[in-house]
């Protein structure tokens, strides 16, 4: 119980805030239901939570795209052949939703060579991306950064020589 001190050195205006100003998770309208285990998950998630089986958010799968921290393993997103595609709706779509800039996004399409696009923490969403912009008429793939064996040292070469039809390394 408050004794009269403390409500005499709180400040009338802080007596009347609310605790949060927004409301933190989602609704019960906005949960998408699991249609294997039956469980409610954020429209926002690409696989239930509980049992891990890809969720159907109306045909459209719906997610956020989150970066993984530095010292996680992600997925790369590598556009590969723009053959097909609109570049200019392309690079507005896939700018606004990586947070990028169009600009940035319209020189990885244009460059001619394989270059990536996004890193995300989840083969799932890199998937996701993957389809998205095949939609569009971009080629693109996953590229997983265990693949890239980034924690191994680079091999360092001492001599390279030709020797007839042989390079010795």
């Amino acid at each position: 119980m408050e004794s009269d001190d403390d409500q005499i050195l709180e400040p009338e205006w802080l007596r009347n805030l609310p605790v949060r100003s927004e409301d933190i998770g989602f609704s019960p309208e906005e949960l998408v239901e699991c249609g294997a285990c039956g469980k409610a998950n954020g429209p926002n998630r690409p696989a239930c939570l509980y049992c891990g089986t890809t969720l159907e958010h109306g045909g459209i799968t719906r997610y956020e795209i989150h970066e993984p921290e530095d010292w996680e393993s992600g997925f790369n997103v590598v556009v590969i052949g723009t053959r097909e595609a609109d570049l200019d709706r392309v690079a507005a779509h896939v700018g606004s939703l990586l947070r990028t800039g169009r600009e940035v996004v319209t020189s990885i399409l244009v460059a001619g060579v394989p270059l990536p696009l996004a890193r995300v923490e989840s083969e799932v969403q890199a998937l996701g991306i993957v389809d998205g912009l095949a939609e569009m008429g971009v080629r693109a793939m996953v590229v997983a950064d265990d693949s890239l064996h980034s924690t191994s040292p680079p091999t360092r070469l001492r001599s390279i020589a030709f020797e007839g039809d042989t390079l010795a390394l």
